[in-house]
């Protein structure tokens, strides 16, 4: 299933009950032309991701200092969870989107998923969230954006209309 930018009719062509799903962050932009609207909100984003991404990194840090001057063992097994669990975030991440690439409606952590919840939870108190979120707003395109895209050509074949 392909949905290429060209390829969809734009918003004003659009029959009246199709939706096109407002991205936050990206508004509406995502879907007409790429201009600088577009762009503004995408480098803000990575913006904001790169300055979590350093700000995390930055706490954890401190902490590991501080743990280092305390305890060795401390310092060892708070730096090598920190490692592993922000690798296995980050593998988690390629993994999810490689596989929910072409899907519309991909499985997400939904309120009701307790163990998707909690990893969620651990996840933001490591450097590996963030870093998967800053290399995933430096795609030429989003995962939320690709999704959208597929829902809006999914919905407009549903309707019998041509979208290639």
């Amino acid at each position: 299933m392909s949905a290429d930018p060209a390829r969809l009719p734009p918003r004003h062509a659009l029959p009246r009950d199709v939706t096109v799903p407002v991205l936050p962050g990206l508004g509406l932009t995502w879907y007409d032309r790429r201009g600088a609207g577009y762009w503004g909100r995408r480098a803000a984003l990575a913006i904001l991701w790169l300055f979590l991404t350093a700000l995390v990194t930055l706490i954890v840090v401190a902490i590991l200092i501080a743990l280092a001057h305390r305890s060795t063992v401390g310092f060892t097994v708070v730096l090598v969870l920190e490692i592993v669990y922000s690798l296995g975030i980050l593998a988690f991440f390629t993994v999810a989107t490689a596989r929910g690439w072409n899907d519309p409606h991909p499985s997400t952590i939904r309120p009701g998923n307790i163990p998707g919840q909690i990893f969620l939870i651990l996840s933001s108190l490591t450097i590996g969230l963030y870093l998967a979120l800053l290399l995933t707003s430096l795609l030429p395109e989003t995962p939320a954006e690709r999704h959208a895209r597929l829902q809006v050509a999914e919905e407009l074949r549903g309707r019998g209309h041509v979208v290639s």
